[in-house]
């Protein structure tokens, strides 16, 4: 073979390697669950039809099933404690806009995907519209966040409780404690960069119990969040970040 000859054959084997190139696709791969099917059309159709732009957002719901949202589905997995569903809302939204909703106990995820920035935020209040806030009841219970950390990170589940009115159990804590807690359960609002008030004692004082008043007071400006275990919390940097900073902020 001259050289000629062998200069012709490597541009042949570049123009069929930049052909094979411009068939090849991105791909997604994962171990197969049901329970994630939803969210693989939801990622695939991202990817394929090369939607711009995406958000994350999370918020407690007082919604328990995703009943509402089904005349928009496109794919389901139901089950007691796990719902997800792909949606299409373009029917709604008047334009292109995929959204993968994750509800579990009380804990509303979504990852919307939108040809158009401004409809992000359109979705955005449209879930809410169809997965509503929970809100604290009259009869005096508060939702509460409970964090934990599982094999994939930190995991957060939601519960509405009773919470006491700080009157009606201030008689059970010492004068000293009772006026403390008074001014910190009726008249407390955190400086603008936020504030830690570390309350400590042997167990069976009462700490936690007296801990249910001021969710109840501070319901209008103060999410309250539970974290079970408090040692993995202080011991993981990862695990502090995903439980303060949350994907919406």
């Amino acid at each position: 073979m001259n050289d000629e000859q062998t200069h012709e054959r490597g541009l042949d084997e570049q123009h069929a390697g930049l052909s094979r190139l411009g068939r090849a696709r991105l791909t997604i791969t994962d171990d197969l669950e049901f329970d994630a099917l939803p969210y693989s059309l939801f990622a695939s159709r991202v990817v394929d039809e090369r939607f711009p732009h995406t958000a994350a957002l999370s918020w407690t719901t007082e919604r328990s099933g995703i009943d509402e949202a089904l005349p928009y589905a496109l794919a389901t997995s139901r089950g007691i404690h796990l719902n997800t569903v792909l949606l299409d809302l373009e029917a709604v939204l008047g334009s292109s806009c995929l959204a993968y909703v994750y509800l579990r106990q009380g804990m509303f995820f979504v990852r919307t995907a939108a040809r158009e920035l401004p409809v992000l935020a359109d979705a955005e209040t449209w879930l809410r519209s169809c997965f509503p806030l929970l809100q604290p009841t009259e009869d005096q219970r508060v939702p509460i966040t409970f964090w934990s950390l599982g094999g994939h990170g930190a995991h957060a589940s939601a519960r509405t409780i009773a919470v006491p009115d700080w009157g009606d159990i201030e008689g059970n804590y010492p004068s000293g404690v009772r006026e403390q807690l008074g001014a910190l359960v009726t008249g407390f609002r955190p400086a603008a960069g936020g504030q830690l008030v570390l309350w400590h004692g042997v167990p069976g004082t009462g700490k936690t119990h007296a801990l249910r008043a001021p969710a109840w007071e501070w319901r209008p400006w103060c999410g309250v969040h539970y974290v079970t275990v408090p040692e993995q919390f202080f011991g993981r940097s990862s695990y502090i970040l995903e439980v303060l900073l949350p994907e919406d902020d």
